[in-house]
């Protein structure tokens, strides 16, 4: 995944959302597209949550965080770890 992507300044209100699932997504190389593939959800998605356009939903949250290894709560921006 190209860094320039990641590099992009948030303008959506989903900031702090969408810049801890890029921290995780960075830290273990994942693409958009593979984290689609793995979590069931469409890269239109992945991609919206990302850029905090979207909220990601609890459901989606949890299936993220599964698949990437961490907390479904720490990626919606809550306090507390990140690792599950």
């Amino acid at each position: 995944m190209s860094s320039v992507a990641f590099r992009r300044e948030l303008k959506g209100e989903h900031k702090e959302a969408a810049e801890r699932l890029r921290e995780v997504m960075m830290e273990q190389n994942i693409r958009p597209a593979d984290l689609a593939r793995k979590t069931g959800l469409t890269k239109a998605v992945i991609g919206c949550y990302l850029s905090g356009k979207s909220k990601m939903s609890p459901d989606a949250a949890q299936r993220i965080g599964v698949s990437l290894g961490v907390s479904a709560w720490w990626l919606l921006g809550e306090d507390g770890t990140k690792a599950i």
